[in-house]
């Protein structure tokens, strides 16, 4: 009841049964579970260590970039999504072509997080931000160019 009160737009006119189904075909369309198993497969390029990395966090040379806008960036924090909660890509780890799955499934659930309002993910490394329409985003630290 307290989910049908909080998005009555959303859910008032499901069941359950209808959510989950729907819940499924989503994953499905957004290809979230080919696109983690990918993630897992494909070897992030390394471009420096950790520490080298943590140090140039602790000097704020790092900006937010959103998910759809990773390309070439080489990540600040660690992404760990749960579940499984293992990390699919580490501080200092180039985002490129050879780690598009990982940017692809976050993109799914960032849509996913969008269409069903309080089931959002939780991925370690990943911030919510909103633009000026109040559109959701993820956002990851990154490196300063």
């Amino acid at each position: 009841p307290e989910l049908v009160a909080s998005y009555p737009d959303r859910y008032d006119k499901l069941g359950l049964r209808d959510l989950a189904d729907e819940m499924h075909a989503t994953y499905r369309e957004l290809a979230i579970l080919p696109n983690l198993d990918k993630a897992f497969s494909d070897l992030p390029e390394p471009v420096m260590s950790p520490r080298e990395t943590f140090a140039r966090l602790v000097r704020g040379e790092v900006e937010h970039v959103r998910a759809s806008e990773l390309e070439g960036r080489t990540l600040a924090v660690q992404i760990v999504p749960y579940p499984p909660g293992i990390p699919i890509l580490r501080p200092g780890e180039r985002f490129n072509k050879d780690t598009r799955a990982v940017g692809d499934y976050l993109l799914g659930l960032e849509e996913f997080d969008r269409r069903f309002p309080s089931f959002e993910h939780d991925t370690h490394g990943v911030e919510i931000k909103h633009d000026e329409n109040g559109r959701r985003h993820y956002v990851l630290y990154c490196l300063k160019k």
